[in-house]
């Protein structure tokens, strides 16, 4: 039985890479409205209390050399100290920094609030106004993880993505064009000032965000600066608290898998199902696991659906042999992360479907 199932295969599961920088080797932190990381601040060590972070998490105070002329500044305006932090040599006493000096999670909580925004409320910086005048042949995908309930595709390969999101339970909001971000790029002169507007911004259930750009392959190699401005977008992002992403085939058009989305997107649910939809779903969820597809349809009390015109009476009415509602059911299970199918194989009869471990854990 295969095990490697639909959550394995989600391209924004293990998508976070190390952004770590390289710091310094201490943070100043000063008693004040906001942080400080300047060392410009030092020549103010006369004037506030200084707290040190040194490289191993520790904090304490500064070990600051006071030189000939130094004394901070005078009441009359004189000279700045001349003050600089020299390497440990005496391991500082230990000094817990006050809860509003903590940087990192005013910077965190303030970029929270953006994406929230964005969500939420952004409107799109890009229009691909109608027309038939682009080779990109860009269009439309209805979703209801966006507030319009639509997401703008500049091409066929961002389609093919939005089949990747939409029927992923762990991805719960979808935002087109959403910002504008400013970076710095290398040139080979220095650096340059440059706007971007990605393609999509993603949301994951557990908070964490993802700004995706897409590309063919084949047209990547055709632009010398592509790789130093991923680079240079990953950087950008990652002070604004999202993973940056430029996405092509080798992603994207994995069989079986896109395959499978694509059909399990296609009965994903409806406003309009009929009402016996959620007595088969339910019923699903009490059966044993792990089980097939064709086990459930040869189970289940209700799997046909039959039909007939509105002008016509009831006894007219034919199977429609071309769907089956258990299978329907199955596949809105999986969208709902309710269930697990496996997505290794072309979906049929004999695919595995699983339930899925609830866990109380939050992460």
């Amino acid at each position: 039985m295969k095990t490697n199932l639909k959550t394995s295969t989600s391209l924004f599961t293990g998508a976070l890479e190390d952004h770590q920088r390289s710091a310094g080797n201490a943070a100043v932190l000063r008693n004040g409205e906001t942080p400080s990381v300047l060392w410009d601040d030092l020549h103010d060590l006369a004037q506030v209390n200084v707290i040190v972070q040194y490289e191993d998490g520790s904090f304490g105070r500064p070990l600051v050399d006071l030189r000939a002329g130094g004394g901070g500044r005078g009441p009359a305006g004189g000279s700045p100290m001349n003050a600089s932090l020299n390497s440990r040599r005496v391991a500082p006493a230990p000094v817990a920094p006050p809860p509003f000096l903590n940087h990192d999670l005013s910077k965190r909580m303030g970029n929270e609030a953006f994406w929230r925004d964005v969500f939420q409320n952004g409107e799109p910086k890009k229009e691909i106004k109608p027309g038939t005048r682009y080779i990109s042949l860009p269009g439309w995908f209805p979703t209801r993880k966006n507030p319009r309930g639509l997401i703008r595709t500049s091409s066929p390969l961002t389609r093919d993505l939005m089949f990747h999101l939409d029927t992923d339970h762990e991805i719960v909001s979808i935002a087109d064009f959403p910002v504008t971000t400013t970076y710095r790029s290398k040139t080979p002169t220095g650096f340059k000032v440059r706007e971007h507007i990605p393609e999509l911004a993603v949301l994951r259930r557990d908070g964490a965000v993802f700004v995706v750009d897409v590309m063919p392959l084949n047209v990547q190699p055709t632009i010398p600066f592509i790789r130093q401005r991923t680079i240079d977008l990953k950087s950008a992002y990652f002070d604004q608290g999202a993973t940056y992403l430029l996405l092509d085939e080798t992603s994207l058009h994995l069989e079986p898998l896109l395959g499978n989305l694509k059909r399990m997107w296609k009965h994903k649910k409806s406003d309009h199902e009929l009402p016996e939809m959620e007595v088969i779903r339910r019923w699903i969820l009490d059966a044993r696991f792990p089980t097939t597809i064709g086990e459930l349809m040869r189970e289940s009390p209700v799997n046909a659906v039959f039909a007939h015109w509105s002008d016509q009476p009831e006894d007219t009415a034919r199977h429609v042999t071309e769907n089956n509602p258990v299978f329907s059911a199955v596949m809105q299970l999986a969208i709902a992360g309710l269930v697990e199918v496996d997505l290794d194989a072309r979906f049929s009869p004999s695919t595995t479907v699983t339930l899925k471990e609830k866990s109380n854990v939050r992460l």
